[in-house]
């Protein structure tokens, strides 16, 4: 509704207004709009962004290898150049899948350390054959 030039607000506002005035603050409001629209493109962006994948980093505090281990195997991933590893202050973090990746690894090397082991038996034996070669 219109009146001498003046238009209606919406009800309860009780402000009147003029074309140019109208049309001011519809190209405000334009320009706001486009403003949050990059604003939330930048957002969803940044939050798409695998570097920013937070939620799904283990550092040496969590890990089940254990600081020492987990240290060890982020220093490593990175003098490999291996991705999923960085080095944030004292913080040594894994990416999920780097993490998996590095407790398969270790679990076979500690599974080929134990397997090369003598059992007590074959220890026994051995020494058994030393002593018959010594005594001759």
């Amino acid at each position: 509704m219109t009146r001498g030039g003046l238009h209606k607000p919406k009800e309860g506002c009780g402000v009147w207004m003029t074309n140019r005035e109208l049309i001011e603050q519809l190209r405000e409001a334009r320009r706001q709009a486009r403003a949050l629209e990059q604003t939330v493109d930048h957002l969803l962006e940044v939050a798409e962004s695998p570097k920013n994948d937070v939620h799904h980093w283990i550092d040496q505090d969590e890990s089940a290898l254990g600081p020492r281990r987990h240290c060890a195997a982020v220093r490593r991933r990175l003098s490999e150049g291996k991705a999923g590893a960085e080095i944030i202050g004292k913080k040594h973090r894994l990416r999920a899948d780097a993490y998996a990746e590095e407790r398969a690894f270790i679990g076979q090397a500690l599974a080929r350390c134990s397997a090369s082991k003598p059992n007590d038996a074959e220890e026994e034996a051995a020494y058994q054959a030393l002593r018959k070669r010594i005594d001759g």
